[in-house]
């Protein structure tokens, strides 16, 4: 059986001086610049992802779609969830 590989990124740096609601908080431009930066080392490393799930979140909407652009990734293959959005802190373990 193949390996599978998870990443997990958040979302980048965003405004918070624009006064809009948590949901519609944008990016910015560091926060762009960040995340094509992170698209770009995940194409350069060839983690080409078989889906992305993301919050529909204008903060997270932003990030994954700069992401993905910089991966050369179709925005078709983005799953756009919004039980993600504050789904708390995860923490990861090995098992094993």
């Amino acid at each position: 059986m193949k390996s599978k590989t998870l990443l997990v990124l958040r979302h980048g740096k965003s405004d918070w001086s624009t006064g809009e609601d948590d949901f519609d908080r944008p990016l910015v431009s560091r926060g762009r610049l960040g995340s094509r930066k992170m698209g770009a080392w995940i194409r350069h490393r060839k983690l080409r992802p078989d889906v992305v799930l993301s919050s529909p979140a204008e903060r997270a909407r932003g990030t994954t779609e700069a992401a993905c652009a910089a991966m050369g990734l179709p925005l078709k293959k983005v799953r756009w969830d919004e039980h993600l959005r504050g789904a708390g802190r995860v923490t990861a373990r090995r098992v094993g």
